[in-house]
């Protein structure tokens, strides 16, 4: 048997050979990270119905989550569907959590009717990013209800990409 002199260093040492053949093959019972590429559109869900969501504000959650995440080269948030993501999260979770969505998403149609005479989804998009740019600037907004809600769909948004 070659000595540690006389081995190329190229070489590997057996114990070493042995543990990556043996993590290789327990790879395949590792589950996957990702259940689903988060860029990829999401299937459509034409029967899809709301658990939790009001049927009007359905639309005013996807315009939410595209500002959020908005279409570039890649899908956007609407286009991954992540309003019934957020709809499913919402129904599942604790009733404290269900409200404080509820007072966000009334607050936010408060706020806007009464600094912009619309309702959120009758403003254009720049105008819809613009605003909560505006309500998430905490130096600019003296109500924390707007920059809590935002955090909040935020957050969800962004799980919801994740699943």
């Amino acid at each position: 048997m070659p000595s540690d002199r006389e081995r190329p260093s190229s070489s590997i040492s057996r114990r070493a050979a042995l543990r990556i053949i043996g993590s290789a093959a327990a790879f395949p019972l590792i589950p996957p990270v990702l259940p689903r590429d988060p860029w990829a559109p999401a299937a459509v869900h034409a029967s899809w119905q709301p658990r939790f969501l009001d049927p009007k504000d359905v639309e005013t959650v996807a315009r939410l989550s595209e500002c959020v995440l908005p279409r570039t080269d890649r899908p956007g948030r609407r286009d991954r569907a992540a309003h019934e993501y957020i709809d499913l999260a919402l129904s599942r979770a604790e009733p404290r959590v269900q409200n404080a969505f509820s007072d966000g998403l009334s607050w936010l149609e408060s706020y806007v009717f009464s600094s912009r005479q619309r309702k959120f989804n009758e403003l254009d998009r720049s105008e819809q990013r613009r605003l909560l740019a505006e309500i998430s600037d905490t130096s600019r907004s003296s109500d924390p209800r707007g920059h809590a809600f935002l955090t909040q769909i935020k957050q969800l948004t962004i799980e919801g990409s994740w699943q």
